[in-house]
């Protein structure tokens, strides 16, 4: 790879794509109809104490259930979400070699895909055995297949040895498929200090994360820039981890890294397609990251291993010519209690829509503004039993934007980081489009200079609804056990 000067962040993602959406079906606007909703059992409960935070584990991704007739998974083959359905997942134990998230993991990393849906809706991921919340983790239109990556906790229908999660379909039927991506265990227990990670934020120098670490299109001034991904082609890359990054003269990802956490974004495909990441020189997984269209622009967070002599990650492309557009938003080491993840139940923090009645309702962002949002410290008493940390230094949340009037993008980063937004995007959508995202951000919380999210939309209006899934807590560092 060569060294490249930075592009220009206003000539980005100008492809567009005819499609039309009901945005008023898209997202939950209040308090969901009790109707739809499958009753608690009075043992549901969360699997495994996770007060005092967890630690991460990052595992090369597989496909844990797929609801399509004949997919195979014996688990979930043929069971098509309906209306108002709840389909419960086992997680832990999984049962899949060599990756299986063990009993006592308190949450995990995965990647929802809706398939195929027969209406305009969306799907809840939450910890099995819980009231359904007021948040949605993947939106989609009819005949659209979508993704979204999320932090899930860990719950039970009445068996506290065995973790399982729920996924809500909103309306209509979809069917679904589930990667997992890693889990996280509890911060003292001492039978999985290894490989268990700490997230950090990545920096470029006093500057926050994201930042940009790979863009194939030509002229993009960035690492593999005009290298195009072909029909089953594969590009191995490194994310911050060597001196690839305009203007940076050391790695913003150390080679103590274990796992990344990445904004991942395919631009001007020629096919409908998909992209699978995982860590380089490892076999391909059945997995998929990204599901996008003929001329979508799509993004998606994804949380890889990396290979640990090489420290790359790698992309595939099924069909047709895709760009990928890749921003690192944080990484994981091995600095254990550093940092911790503590779990809530998915919580609306934010709702710009007029009438939505949550904080900031009426606050439609227009073009070229910055909306702060403020994260609230410790106020919640959620599902789980667990309320937020009140020293944590960062969030885990699921940016969503509906009601757009323009082809646009979408910039979320602390707001520490000053008053010009960084190279780097989040969402991207066309005009009458909804779309959802995960998104973890460090520098934001009661332990950092400020706890709130600054939120940057670069043409139209546009409004933002945000979910927040977990927070990460400062702790004291100790070394591993020997």
């Amino acid at each position: 790879m060569k060294l490249f000067r930075r592009d220009s962040a206003t000539g980005k993602k100008r492809r567009t794509l005819g499609l039309v959406m009901s945005a008023g079906l898209l997202l939950p606007m209040g308090a969901i109809a009790a109707g739809t909703l499958a009753v608690a059992p009075a043992s549901a409960s969360v699997t495994h104490d996770a007060a005092g935070g967890s630690t991460y584990h990052a595992v090369q991704p597989y496909r844990l259930a797929d609801t399509r007739p004949n997919s195979g998974f014996a688990n979930s083959q043929g069971q098509t979400l309906t209306a108002g359905r709840v389909f419960n997942i086992g997680v832990a134990p999984s049962g899949i070699a060599p990756n299986n998230v063990p009993h006592g993991a308190t949450a995990v990393v995965v990647n929802i895909t809706a398939i195929n849906p027969s209406d305009a809706g969306y799907l809840t991921a939450y910890a099995a055995g819980q009231t359904v919340p007021l948040a949605s983790t993947v939106n989609f239109i009819a005949g659209q297949t979508v993704a979204n990556e999320a932090v899930i906790t860990l719950g039970n229908t009445g068996d506290p040895h065995y973790g399982e999660i729920s996924i809500y379909n909103f309306t209509g039927s979809t069917d679904v498929a589930v990667d997992v991506e890693g889990y996280y265990t509890p911060d003292t227990s001492g039978s999985f200090y290894v490989p268990a990670v700490n997230f950090n934020a990545a920096t470029l120098s006093t500057a926050v994360s994201p930042t940009r670490v790979l863009d194939t299109r030509p002229g993009s001034g960035q690492q593999g820039a005009g290298e195009t991904l072909g029909p089953q082609q594969t590009l191995s890359f490194y994310p911050g981890t060597t001196t690839f990054v305009p203007g940076v003269l050391t790695p913003i990802v150390p080679s103590s890294a274990t796992a990344v956490v990445l904004n991942v974004t395919a631009t001007n495909p020629t096919d409908t397609s998909f992209l699978t990441v995982w860590s380089a020189g490892g076999a391909q997984p059945l997995a998929s990251n990204l599901n996008f269209l003929a001329g979508q622009t799509v993004p998606n967070r994804v949380i890889v291993p990396l290979n640990p002599v090489t420290k790359q990650v790698s992309i595939y492309n099924s069909l047709g010519n895709t760009d990928v557009v890749v921003d690192v938003d944080g990484y994981y080491t091995p600095l254990y209690g550093t940092e911790y993840y503590g779990l809530v139940t998915p919580t609306r923090i934010a709702d710009t829509r007029p009438g939505s009645g949550l904080p900031y309702s009426g606050q439609t962002l227009g073009q070229g503004t910055i909306k702060t949002i403020n994260v609230p410290p410790d106020t919640f008493g959620p599902n789980t039993g667990y309320n937020a940390p009140a020293n944590f230094l960062g969030v885990d949340a699921n940016l969503t934007i509906t009601d757009t009037t323009d082809l646009s993008y979408l910039t979320a980063y602390p707001s520490t980081a000053g008053s010009t937004p960084p190279l780097a995007s989040d969402l991207n959508w066309v005009a009458g489009q909804t779309v959802a995202s995960g998104d973890q951000i460090s520098g934001v919380g009661v332990s950092t200079p400020s706890t709130a999210i600054d939120a940057y939309n670069f043409a139209g209006s546009a409004d933002l609804v945000v979910d927040i899934y977990g927070y990460f807590a400062g702790g004291v560092a100790v070394p591993p056990p020997v």
